[in-house]
């Protein structure tokens, strides 16, 4: 089986760390974090390009463990403890006012440490409790909730629970991300079962979206637009509302243009002052080339009046 992917801590998860624990401890190569609970990456690009990005559910403040019952319509009173993307740090049903005699929480076979998911019932026929491995974060796989709409969410899956008779292979166990504008960080719903030894938990929340509609402040289009795929690329990305625009529709288009109008009145006036410059100056070349014309004239014609009047006397002499 493939090595998992070394946490954000800088763990090795899986197998390796679990059988070579004091070498690899002593060397470095495997940290203990937060009661050696494994953790994997929660952020996911798919083969198309589209990335999804889990890991606020990894951060200290919303790092916790979801405790859930079942949905009403289940027979069963049952109760769920699991993970996102991380084992819990220590089996659950150690509640002192709980007891599971028939069925006491088992680790991983895989990292011989705690799972990430588990049902614990109480009220099991013939009056007996257990306790049910639904998987690890070792084991965890990712997929779309719907293969033809990236938009719709993304789900991951613990897929190495403990076996089902019922349909002869592993019990699994589904977190739904749909995609919705809030940071929803809890599920919405109980556990369901749809069908035998498949358990499914949903979440409305940002972070089922693909990462290029989720703008700055982790907004959804920035409130003013919708996510969608292109159909032509497979590429998502956020088609605004009247009035937006930008890769988020963060920017509003009447701004652009009120900024364009205020601007308005100085570039005319501007135009105005230059052409009035244009023809002062054309006026002024005007004149001046007149004035100078009548000049010459005037002057020319003083000279002939001169040389006419002492050509007459001239000829009065003789």
């Amino acid at each position: 089986k493939e090595a998992p992917v070394v946490s954000a801590s800088g763990r090795i998860v899986g197998r390796v760390c679990h059988r070579m624990w004091p070498l690899l401890v002593a060397l470095g190569a495997c940290t203990i974090y937060r009661g050696d609970a494994e953790t994997v990456a929660c952020k996911k690009t798919f083969d198309n390009g589209l990335t999804f990005d889990l890991a606020a559910f990894q951060e200290q403040k919303y790092d916790k463990v979801h405790d859930l019952i079942d949905s009403p319509v289940e027979t069963e009173d049952f109760e769920y403890s699991f993970r996102v993307c991380k084992d819990l740090d220590a089996l659950p049903g150690q509640d002192p006012h709980k007891t599971y005699p028939n069925g006491k929480c088992k680790n991983s076979e895989v990292s011989g440490e705690p799972g990430a998911a588990y049902q614990l019932s109480k009220t099991v026929k013939g009056g007996n409790t257990s306790c049910t491995f639904l998987g690890s974060a070792s084991s965890m796989s990712w997929s779309l909730v719907d293969e033809t709409d990236a938009t719709v969410g993304v789900k991951l899956t613990y897929t190495d629970g403990e076996y089902c008779a019922n349909v002869q292979k592993p019990r699994s166990f589904e977190m739904l991300f749909q995609c919705e504008n809030t940071k929803g960080l809890d599920p919405a719903v109980n556990v369901d079962e749809p069908s035998a030894c498949r358990y499914i938990v949903v979440y409305n929340t940002i972070y089922g979206c693909p990462t290029g509609c989720i703008g700055e402040g982790d907004t959804l289009c920035g409130g003013h637009g919708i996510c969608a795929q292109d159909g032509g690329t497979n590429k998502t990305h956020c088609f605004c509302n009247e009035g937006y625009e930008g890769e988020y529709c963060t920017e509003t288009k009447g701004s652009a243009s009120a900024s364009s109008s205020s601007a308005s009145p100085a570039a005319v006036l501007a135009a105005i002052s230059l052409v009035l410059l244009v023809i002062l100056l054309g006026l002024g070349i005007y004149l001046y080339v007149s004035i100078q014309k009548l000049k010459t004239e005037h002057s020319y014609g003083n000279f002939e009046q001169m040389v006419f009047d002492a050509d007459g006397k001239d000829l009065e002499d003789d």
